[in-house]
């Protein structure tokens, strides 16, 4: 039976086609009920810190300067490195400050699903960014190298995030994302959250 045989059998009986697998990585030492041990081939690690700026009259965020260090063991290829890590900085951006997925309620279908509603940084919104790489080959890695796909972006909305909330002082308490123009002004103002007439 070839393939387009299968997606008319399917479509004839009005099933959706599902396909499930499974691979276990040899050689991991992964204790799953005490919660042990090696669960991955290869470690990386990194840190980023984010400089941010924040208008205390109406909640504007703006990155100011955004660094990160990876160590991805060997680098073969510098400048895709490079553009790995600056992708993933302007994709915790858009997670920290702008992109929020809205639902409607009675059906669950996203609401604001095109991009004049659903808000992606664009190169304007993007500050310096200033990236390095500490190269601790790892023999498990091919050629020595280690992860640097979702790596490059999952530190950096916290470090965003925590920018903002040390921008806010004593009113930075904002534990979710986005860190919006209106999360940040009633951060700022909880006075404002009833309407202008309770604003000061």
């Amino acid at each position: 039976m070839d393939y387009s045989e299968i997606c008319a059998c399917l479509e004839e009986k009005e099933l959706e086609p599902d396909c499930t697998g499974e691979y276990t990585v040899q050689g991991l030492s992964w204790d799953h009920a005490r919660g042990q041990g090696d669960a991955y081939i290869s470690y990386t690690y990194s840190c980023h810190a984010a400089e941010v700026e924040v208008d205390t009259e109406t909640g504007k965020t703006s990155l100011i300067n955004l660094s990160a260090c990876h160590d991805a063991g060997r680098v073969i290829h510098p400048q895709m490195a490079s553009g790995q890590v600056s992708g993933g900085l302007a994709m915790g951006a858009g997670m920290a400050l702008t992109e929020r997925v809205e639902l409607s309620r009675r059906s669950g279908a996203v609401v604001n699903d095109n991009l004049d509603t659903y808000l992606l940084p664009t190169p304007a919104d993007v500050c310096r960014m200033q990236i390095s790489f500490v190269e601790n080959s790892d023999d498990a890695g091919p050629f020595g190298g280690k992860s640097l796909g979702e790596p490059a972006m999952e530190p950096a909305p916290g470090a965003i995030l925590g920018g903002v909330n040390m921008a806010l002082g004593d009113a930075g308490a904002i534990r979710t994302m986005p860190a919006d123009l209106e999360t940040v002004f009633f951060a700022l103002h909880p006075e404002c959250r009833g309407g202008s007439e309770t604003c000061k």
